[in-house]
Parts: structure tokens; C-alpha cells; sequence
């Protein structure tokens, strides 16, 4: 769909498959998270990687044409054996969140589930700047900037869990906070999840009491102080470390020293 492949393999120089990828796609007219209005495109129907010897993988894919914004909903990964059995799978299903901000309608990568043959599953889960409300904190500020300024599909904080089908335990084992700027619409700080032990309680981030609050496994681990004309960082420095300065050059595009 709308020059999206449907399926590629992988294949040893003997023609046995290694590996196959199979997609499945849903179409949506709605703006993404900046706004843009579907686009079209095409690519290759078929192509070759050669790398020599036992190296060589031809790879196809199936490509079809359509109108619409193309959402990517189910993603199957498969691993063969020599006997051409399936040793390994995986499963990822994307589900998408629909809002209509500024008489717009947008669209949001709101979860991915993958799944595996123990039926284990690994939940992902994104909130952006729509769904927090006002705040007069720095973090607040930082969000309400970045509505102001229409990016939408920033990425406030992601978390990891995992779960099984036949239990409710959550097991939380990743995750991450952007805290953005109050006057451009870039990173200023980033938290990551640095659990003591195994976690099965967690507190998604949220706008309580006029104030930002987060979960208290989270950790700031690097702060970004300065960025260039273009949004390229200049300054930046890990938690409890020295600062770091890059320089960049050719037109603000490609760093040129640290």
C-alpha cells in the first residue's frame, strides 16, 4: 500500500530462508503529528544484497499502490531453521490514537504489543503533548511550547511492561521522559527508568496539582544546555559528568569537533 512492501525474505545462498518479514497496513486520512496531509509514493518492487560467498541474500518484497496515509498495524517476524522450520516469531501490532485538535484531525502511535510463541507480551506505550494539561512548572511550560508551536507529535514519555495472557502482573522494565525547552521546541533534559528491583507498580507521567509528576524510578541522565540556529546541540553534559561542546559546520549540518 501506497508503495509499502507486504513481505520481504531472506535467503541463504542455497535459496532456504532465513528470515521473512510480513506487513499489514491500514489506511488513514487524518494529519499526522505535524500536521501533514497524506503524501504518495513508490519504490522498488525487488532488489539484491550480494556480499560473497555464503553471504549472498536476494530479497524480495511485494508492493501495491494506493491512496491514503499508510499506518503500519501488524508486523510478523519469523526465523527459520535449515530444515526450513520456524524457530523463532515475533508479533507487533501498532494501535493508533485519533484526536481532532484545532479543527484538525490527527493521528498518534499510541501503543505497540509484540508478541512472541510463549505468548509473552511486550507493551509500548507513547504520550504527547495533547494529552497533558496546563501546567506553570518548567516541564509544563516545555509542553504547553510545544502546542503552541503545532509540534504535536513530540514525545513526552514512553514505558515498557511486560505481561502475560493468563496473569494481570505488570512487569515495568523500561521507559523514558523528554523534558522539553520553554522557548524552542527541542529537548532540554532526558529521564530514564533505573528501577532497584523488578517493578510491578508504576505511575505513568500526568499534570497533578498544577505540577508535572513522573514516577519516582525515573533518573535525569543527560542535559542538553545549548543548540544551534538549526536545533543541532552545541552543549550537552550526562548526570554528575563534565560538559560537552560540539561545532558544527557546513551550513549548521555536520559536526565538525567536540
Amino acid at each position: 500500500k501506497r508503495g509499502q512492501p507486504s513481505a520481504e525474505y531472506f535467503i541463504d545462498s542455497k535459496g532456504k530462508k532465513i528470515k521473512s518479514i510480513h506487513y499489514e497496513y491500514s489506511i488513514s486520512n487524518s494529519h499526522n503529528g505535524i500536521g501533514e496531509k497524506p503524501i504518495y509514493g513508490l519504490i522498488t518492487t525487488k532488489y539484491r544484497i550480494k556480499y560473497g560467498g555464503d553471504w549472498d541474500w536476494s530479497v524480495y518484497g511485494r508492493y501495491n499502490y494506493t491512496h491514503g496515509r499508510v499506518l503500519p498495524s501488524l508486523t510478523t517476524v519469523k526465523f527459520y531453521s535449515e530444515n526450513q522450520d520456524v524457530v523463532s516469531e515475533s508479533i507487533v501490532l501498532n494501535q493508533y490514537e485519533k484526536t481532532t485538535l484545532n479543527n484538525k484531525e490527527y493521528i498518534f502511535l499510541q501503543e505497540t504489543k509484540t508478541s512472541d510463541l510463549n505468548q509473552q507480551f511486550d507493551y509500548k506505550v507513547f504520550k504527547y503533548p495533547h494529552q497533558y494539561t496546563t501546567s506553570t512548572d518548567d516541564f509544563g511550560q516545555g509542553i504547553t511550547n510545544l502546542k503552541n508551536k503545532g509540534v504535536l507529535n513530540a514525545v513526552i514519555e514512553t514505558y515498557e511492561y511486560k505481561a502475560m495472557t493468563n496473569a494481570s502482573a505488570r512487569l515495568y522494565f523500561n521507559g523514558g521522559i523528554n523534558k522539553y525547552k520553554t522557548d524552542l521546541p527541542v529537548v532540554d533534559q532526558v529521564y530514564t527508568f533505573q528501577p532497584r528491583s523488578s517493578v510491578y507498580s508504576f505511575t505513568p507521567s500526568s499534570i497533578i496539582g498544577n505540577m508535572f509528576k513522573f514516577d519516582e524510578n525515573y533518573k535525569p541522565v543527560i542535559k542538553f544546555n545549548e543548540y544551534t540556529l538549526l536545533g543541532n546541540p552545541r552543549s550537552m553534559q550526562k548526570e554528575g559528568d563534565t560538559k560537552q561542546v560540539f561545532l558544527w559546520d557546513y551550513n549548521d549540518t555536520y559536526p565538525v569537533a567536540k
